[in-house]
């Protein structure tokens, strides 16, 4: 999801908990309730931005498609 809503990673996970910034150490980790709280409430946040963004595109689809009616229709 960062990827696609051009995020940097690890300062995304940093603001949940900086020791995740480590993703390449190989020995696993504990994680605590609060933290895996924070991490679920990042990704709705996410999620929550991802579908505003979506809707700001489709009303720009619309008022593309209203704008390519009237010029059809003043310049045919």
């Amino acid at each position: 999801m960062c990827n696609m809503m051009s995020l940097d990673l690890k300062k995304t996970l940093y603001e949940v908990h900086p020791s995740f910034v480590e993703l390449e150490r190989i020995k696993s980790m504990s994680i605590s309730d609060s933290t895996l709280d924070r991490l679920a409430g990042k990704v709705h946040a996410l999620n929550q931005e991802k579908k505003q963004r979506l809707r700001k595109v489709l009303v720009f689809a619309v008022h593309v498609c209203h704008l390519t009616k009237v010029w059809v229709c003043v310049y045919l």
